[in-house]
């Protein structure tokens, strides 16, 4: 009995571990399904079971491009601006207590002269609108008397003018517009009204006086 256990033990377990396979005996065939998995295979042998990169695909195509937007509506123009302007200020002292002609420089301060070409001025190289006339005296004409004035361009009175009469010593004309040439000829004419019976004339007095040029 103990002769055939002994046997037993021979030919189980003890004989197989002293089976010693041949070099090249294992193939694909004694090798089950399923029985080789990553975990026993070693790192440098699993990294010869990869293949060939393949080559790159294709690249995909362009979309099509979107359809333009409509057009947005124009914003509403905005208000025009005031024209740009320049104001001219003098003064004429030495009015005469006649009905004398005479002629002031058109901004500055000036001597009242009977030759025009001794106190008038030139515009800019560049045209311009004479507007908004305002005449003020140091001393009022008596009644039924008066003084005039008026821009004068290049030697010729134009329609920018007033008149101050009686008591009062202020005259405006913010009705009328002149066109003034560039480098135009400018002085202020003026002269005394003699009263209706002709023997009465306006008190001596100065004259200060302003107007302004604006684009045209």
């Amino acid at each position: 009995m103990t002769a055939t256990i002994a046997l037993f033990v021979a030919l189980g377990g003890g004989a197989y571990a002293a089976v010693k396979l041949p070099a090249n005996s294992v193939g694909a065939k004694q090798i089950r399904r399923h029985a080789v998995t990553p975990a026993k295979v070693a790192p440098a042998t699993a990294k010869l079971f990869k293949g060939q990169e393949g080559s790159a695909g294709a690249p995909g195509s362009n979309g099509t491009d979107g359809t333009n937007g409509t057009n947005g509506t124009n914003g509403t123009n905005g208000t025009d601006g005031s024209p740009a302007l320049s104001a001219f200020v003098g003064r004429i002292n030495g009015l005469t207590d006649d009905n004398a002609l005479g002629w002031g420089a058109p901004s500055g301060i000036s001597t009242f002269a009977a030759d025009e070409n001794a106190v008038y001025m030139v515009a800019p190289n560049a045209s311009s609108t004479a507007r908004d006339l305002f005449v003020r005296l140091t001393a009022a004409p008596q009644d039924e008397t008066g003084r005039y004035f008026t821009l004068d361009v290049n030697g010729s009175p134009t329609t920018l003018s007033c008149t101050i009469l009686d008591a009062a010593t202020t005259c405006a004309d913010s009705a009328h517009a002149v066109a003034v040439p560039a480098g135009a000829t400018l002085s202020i004419r003026t002269a005394g009204l003699l009263n209706p019976g002709g023997f009465l004339f306006p008190a001596a007095a100065d004259a200060r006086f302003a107007w302004r040029a604006t684009t045209p």
